[in-house]
């Protein structure tokens, strides 16, 4: 039996609340995304590089018939289907329980005759959740790094797919958008704050850790699914692909908005170096002020060496993209 939640009625939710619940579509993941169409040099001229919609053909949208996004966050995943002609039926798994009604009720409502699901369940462990066998596609997008135990997470996934069936896994490198955790670093340390890899313990703060291992990423990432996909007798990796490329941020307000909200988004992960607290509104509030103040002009810096590095009409703030995705297919 599938646990799922129903979708809320809007009669059935605060105002107050209802209106925090349409934030859910634009948050940390969105931030982050929101660099990625930048990959595009300023001397060229063609649409950005969109990893998203080449994972979501390789699922052969137009004729699944259901796909379980695994890790599915705010079910961004189940937009980029709809995009491409999917009409099957969607179930988007997440471990985060709490916002699925109204992120339900929200796909429902923009796409009244698209049959969207949403079902609270551990990445590491769906048996109570999904049975085995129950779909030809599944993904499991940018999660990897985000649990404890990442092999269960391919695990689950195989046992999901029917034998033969398809599955997409993507994850990222430790150079991806790095400067972004940089500059969060040093925002926070100015602020009495620093990532928790940094604090052994509250009022122990553990110098020169390299930010390559305060990134997420550096959990799981292309190398790691790299090994485990190809050594794994599960799975017969059909695809891979890395993006491994600069992204061109134009140095102007809208460029500046959209890094600085990169790095803002990394703040609330913080700790206090003295009682390991995580930041209250007020430390995040004076954490924005340097960002505007400091980074800000760092940003725009940068970019105008940049521009005269590379003799551009424009300056250019410089970013990384590096991230990938591996088309699977179950061998049972």
């Amino acid at each position: 039996m599938e646990a799922r939640y129903s979708p809320q009625h809007p009669d059935e939710v605060r105002r107050q609340s209802f209106s925090q619940y349409e934030s859910i579509w634009h948050g940390y993941a969105d931030a982050r995304r929101a660099l990625y169409p930048y990959e595009v040099p300023p001397w060229e001229s063609r649409e950005p590089y969109n990893i998203w919609f080449d994972m979501a053909d390789h699922l052969e949208p137009k004729v699944a018939s259901k796909v379980i996004d695994i890790g599915t966050n705010d079910g961004y995943f189940h937009r980029i289907l709809r995009d491409k002609g999917f009409q099957g039926e969607f179930i988007g798994i997440d471990i985060e329980g709490k916002d699925l009604p109204a992120v339900e009720h929200l796909a429902n409502r923009r796409f009244p005759d698209f049959n969207v699901r949403f079902m609270q369940g551990d990445a590491q462990n769906l048996k109570n959740v999904i049975g085995t066998n129950s779909t030809s596609r599944a993904i499991a997008a940018f999660l990897t790094y985000h649990v404890p135990m990442p092999g269960r997470v391919l695990s689950e996934m195989h046992r999901i797919l029917e034998p033969d069936g398809i599955g997409v896994i993507s994850t990222r490198g430790v150079t991806n958008q790095l400067d972004t955790w940089q500059a969060a670093q040093l925002v926070a340390h100015n602020n009495g704050f620093a990532f928790p890899q940094e604090l052994p313990s509250p009022g122990q703060f553990k110098k020169g850790v390299p930010i390559e291992n305060i990134s997420v990423y550096s959990h799981f990432g292309i190398k790691q699914s790299q090994d485990a996909l190809y050594q794994s007798r599960k799975f017969k990796v059909l695809h891979e692909h890395i993006q491994d490329s600069d992204l061109w941020i134009k140095a102007d307000e809208s460029g500046f908005f959209d890094y600085s909200r990169v790095v803002e988004s990394l703040l609330p992960y913080t700790r206090n170096i003295s009682s390991g607290e995580s930041p209250k509104e007020a430390d995040l509030e004076a954490m924005r002020s340097f960002i505007n103040q400091v980074i800000s002009s760092y940003f725009f810096t940068s970019a105008e060496k940049t521009r005269q590095e590379y003799g551009l009409d424009e300056p250019y703030y410089k970013s990384h993209a590096n991230q990938a995705f591996f088309v699977v297919q179950a061998v049972k």
